[in-house]
């Protein structure tokens, strides 16, 4: 049964106050005084150029002129800490807080006056700082985008308050350091009176020839210029006023004022504002920016697709250079833009292997950072993406096409749309842009949780590359041994890989192995392995008329590449699971030609940037519509020719091998790794659950749960706790509802 343990006074109080700072710290935020606070937090370390946590530090002033006892005080928001008796700051004095006390003293020279457990957030979060009575001392958001300083965010600078007596809140009271961190003495930018620019606005939906009012606030300043270039001509400089006549305002007011000349149609329009006093000069986009211009672009009517439109400018040194020597390591500067969006300062490089030297490329965009861009069709917002040329295909459709099944199949899939792509105002061609499992997309759908693995040749997420080579070995073993089928089980989860292993023989996928066109993904919650493909330009080609039923079909050369799949398959009850969910996605995408109706979908919409395509990179080796039409019916006809096959795919799944599936066992209890649930196959045939949900627990079985005949698949509460005394078991997944001692779980299947 499940144990319940009655909480000890103390720690119950222990509790409540915590859920009560937890509760009031928003009122007493409110509370808290708008003056200057007795100690404010004067300096942040928050991402190291040293790419070490430890390296990493608080800096708190003392504006007061006593000595401040900080016994008591906690970062309730951040860090972990709180301060303990004997720790104090002295008057107008600093106080270093760090992870690691030895390490700041080597990398800075000081000394901390307490050490704080947690890590900083490097793309900014909030820090909130209270006294011994609870009452909110400091409490603020820092970012790493403008308007705050981006520099500080891993390129060397500190964050630094200009002034203690500034409202710490907003982001205009911060700046770089200039040069190196100042941890322990006063701010590099302490009282330096440069002038302040600010709400610089942004031209949006610009007509051809229409000229553009550019306005900023600005204060402190003996002179302000508007500096602007066409495309990638001379930087232009302009007066702005602040005299009224000029759009901007009101004479005297703060706002200053000038015009852009109007352009023509698909120009690249970039500016800054730059105010200058006797002590220097600021501007926006700031110095330390990821952005050197603000831009705009001027819209051209004669463009109608009912594609997103991505512009692409590039200076055309640069581009001839990328044509006529082609490297996928060389990145060059250019500007992007999406709607009424420009992303100045990006980068761009050519991609490929067998591919790079073909007419039309693909690359790879690098947005500068602090910047994300997200187009129809993607949940996920991206700063970088791949721009796949796709030219061995006559359609840009044949790729989507295929990831769509991987989407509907409940597969690991890059987001993507298809794309038009002008370069300097011109047409370039018809793209595929995709978020390759970038870091927002890992964020997104749980993949910041593990190591991610690309190609075999590198840690996408910083991960021991060793732990990839040792699956490799361990999945080597003989598929026949205990220790081969028991490491099989215990480290790889076998649904994803039974349903990752159903793509390639529905798409007649065969360019993948574990080298190339593969991302491998450790989940740190369960210990296991799996897979993704990242590439599929050359599946769903007229070749060899087979498909890759059995992993072992192979290239030349490959097998000892996929063993990652062939050990699961050489299983004999997972095989027979494999042919199962095989049959179920057989019966999705062929029976009623969902696939071929969903191919023909997509040709159609996209036929016109199609044909504007092909006229651009005309060429022999582009697989036409009908070869694709020719393939999908030559792997239909192979796939349900199988079906006669005693020794591959079976029948249909019936609604009596659905019903021999039960809930066999529940065992709830107070130690994580002894709960499961066990669900147990009666009949002789393997059963398709994936999808099926159990109410109670609010869980959904993943895409490639299958029950092998006259067997148990288990769900776990703690993965890893439970294969250590029970190796070798069929596990579906890991769920997070602790089981009750009694209650009722409903087992649904996919149709409810």
């Amino acid at each position: 049964m499940k144990k319940w343990r009655i909480l000890e006074p103390a720690y119950l109080l222990s509790g409540l106050a915590l859920a009560l700072l937890a509760h009031i710290t928003p009122i007493l935020q409110k509370q808290a005084s708008a003056d200057t606070p007795s100690v404010v937090i004067n300096e942040l370390m928050y991402n190291p150029h040293s790419n070490l946590d430890n390296d990493e530090f608080i800096e708190l002033y003392n504006t007061t002129g006593s000595s401040i006892d900080l016994n008591g005080w906690c970062f309730t928001r951040g860090i972990n800490l709180c301060f303990t008796s004997g720790m104090s700051i002295s008057a107008g004095g600093y106080a270093l807080v760090s992870p690691n006390s030895a390490q700041t003293l080597a990398t800075y020279g000081k000394t901390t006056l307490a050490t704080y457990t947690g890590k900083l957030d490097n793309g900014g979060e909030r820090i909130t700082l209270v006294n011994n009575s609870l009452t909110v001392i400091s409490d603020f958001t820092y970012d790493d985008v403008s308007p705050w300083p981006t520099s500080p965010d891993g390129s060397g600078p500190s964050l630094e308050l200009k002034d203690p007596s500034y409202d710490y809140t907003v982001a205009s009271s911060w700046a770089a350091s200039i040069g190196s961190p100042t941890p322990g003495i006063q701010n590099s930018v302490y009282n330096v009176p440069l002038p302040t620019v600010s709400n610089v606005n942004d031209p949006n939906d610009i007509a051809p020839n229409s000229s553009v009012n550019i306005t900023a606030d600005i204060t402190n300043a003996t002179s302000v210029q508007l500096k602007y270039k066409v495309m990638f001509g001379v930087e232009n400089s302009l007066t702005m006023y602040d005299d009224g006549s000029h759009n901007d305002g009101a004479s005297g007011d703060g706002k200053f004022g000038a015009t852009i000349p109007g352009q023509s149609a698909g120009q690249l329009v970039r500016f800054k504002v730059t105010a200058t006093n006797n002590s220097g000069s600021a501007s926006k986009p700031s110095t330390d920016d990821s952005i050197n211009y603000y831009g705009y672009t001027v819209q051209d009517s004669s463009i109608t697709t009912p594609e997103p439109v991505l512009q692409w400018f590039i200076d055309d040194t640069s581009y001839a250079d990328i044509n006529n020597n082609p490297n996928d390591v060389i990145k060059y500067p250019c500007v992007i833009a999406y709607g009424n969006d420009v992303y100045d300062n990006a980068q761009i490089r050519i991609k490929g292997n067998n591919t790079l030297y073909f007419p039309k490329h693909g690359y790879k965009v690098y947005l500068p950072k602090g910047n994300t861009i997200q187009l129809p069709g993607m949940t996920v917002p991206t700063d970088q993406f791949h721009l796949n040329a796709d030219y061995r295909a006559e359609q840009i459709s044949k790729v989507p096409s295929q990831w769509w099944i991987g989407q509907q199949m409940g597969m690991t899939t890059p987001e993507f749309v298809t794309v038009r792509v002008q370069r300097n105002g011109e047409f370039e061609g018809a793209y595929n842009l995709f978020n390759k499992y970038e870091k927002q997309w890992q964020a997104q759908y749980g993949f910041n949780n593990g190591d991610l693995y690309e190609d075999y040749s590198q840690s996408i997420s910083g991960g021991d590359i060793n732990e990839l080579y040792a699956w490799d070995n361990s999945m080597q073993q003989d598929p026949k041994s205990t220790a081969g089928r028991n490491y099989t089980l215990d480290n790889n989860n076998i649904p994803t890989a039974i349903n990752t292993m159903c793509f390639p023989p529905l798409i007649e996928h065969l360019d993948h192995a574990i080298d190339h066109n593969t991302i491998v993904f450790k989940d740190k919650s369960t210990g296991r392995w799996s897979t993704m493909y990242w590439d599929l330009d050359l599946a769903l080609q007229p070749m060899d008329p087979k498909t890759l039923v059995s992993p072992h079909d192979l290239y030349p050369g490959q097998y000892s590449k996929r063993w990652y799949q062939t050990a699961i398959y050489d299983q004999p009850d997972l095989r027979q699971a494999y042919y199962r969910r095989l049959r179920t996605l057989i019966d999705k995408f062929y029976l009623n030609d969902q696939f071929l109706n969903k191919y023909n979908e997509l040709a159609n919409q996209h036929q016109e940037l199609t044909n504007m395509d092909n006229a651009k990179w005309p060429s022999y080796l582009r697989v036409t519509k009908q070869d694709n039409l020719a393939t999908i019916d030559q792997i239909k006809t192979t796939l349900l020719g199988y079906l006669r096959e005693d020794w591959a795919i079976p029948e249909s799944q019936t609604e009596q091998e659905k019903q021999s599936i039960t809930i066999k066992t529940v065992n709830p209890s107070d130690i994580n790794s002894e709960e499961f649930i066990e669900l147990h196959n009666d009949s002789a045939q393997a059963v398709d659950i994936s999808d099926w949900t159990i109410e109670g627990i609010n869980y959904t079985l993943p895409a490639g749960a299958v029950i092998p005949g006259n067997s148990s698949i288990y769900l776990l509460r703690d993965d890893i706790g439970y294969r250590t005394n029970h190796p070798g078991t069929l596990v579906a997944g890991q769920y997070s509802t602790d089981l009750n001692s009694f209650g009722v779980l409903t087992l649904k299947t996919d149709s409810g």
